[in-house]
């Protein structure tokens, strides 16, 4: 059975001591997901799909929240009939030395995704990073509360010990659970083999 937000709330409850701080303990396990999420770049945190593109131009934006939901970045894009990724650029250097505008490459301008490739193309591949989902207690779950319970628990005390005013197991807590999610980060990133 999946490990959902309420269960990981009682626990950290009933550690502290302190019922009223729900909350609280609640904003801080979001938190500490939040802080695993965007340290730890994992595979299971990879969206990977096709995306419909207009296949009579060139240029190209697409509307992240729309074509990627929950986007945090882009680990690659490749156009369906290219054998190669199309690389990020720095949207600063749309334009080469010599002038000539940059091709085969996107950057990420505001909150579109925008590119210009050398063939007309009806579809792209990706795979992108997302920022995890505001958990709330209705029964919602995230895969971080099942294979990394300890690690969120100890991220999400720290800040409330603190709060309380018990800075010394406010510092083992923030010890141990950097500790756990440095593991966590070498057994489960994108790119580590049975995640």
């Amino acid at each position: 059975m999946a490990e959902t937000l309420a269960t990981t709330v009682d626990r950290i409850l009933r550690r502290l001591k302190r019922p009223e701080k729900e909350d609280e303990a609640i904003d801080e396990v979001n938190a500490a997901i939040e802080l695993a999420t965007i340290t730890g770049n994992f595979a299971f945190d990879l969206v990977e799909g096709t995306v419909v593109l207009d296949g009579t131009v060139y240029a190209q934006s697409l509307v992240l929240a729309t074509a990627f939901p929950r986007f945090r970045k882009m680990k690659y894009f490749r156009p369906a009939s290219y054998t190669r990724y199309v690389d990020q650029m720095d949207p600063s250097r749309i334009f080469d030395d010599n002038g000539r505008e940059c091709t085969d490459k996107y950057y990420i301008a505001g909150l579109n995704i925008v590119f210009k490739l050398t063939e007309y193309q009806t579809s792209a591949y990706y795979g992108y990073y997302t920022y995890p989902a505001i958990l709330s207690l209705d029964a919602d779950t995230h895969w971080m509360l099942d294979r990394m319970q300890a690690c969120i628990r100890n991220l999400a005390l720290a800040p409330l010990f603190a709060g309380i005013g018990n800075d010394a197991e406010s510092a083992r807590m923030q010890a141990m659970g950097m500790a756990q999610l440095l593991a966590h980060i070498n057994d489960k990133r994108d790119g580590v083999a049975n995640s």
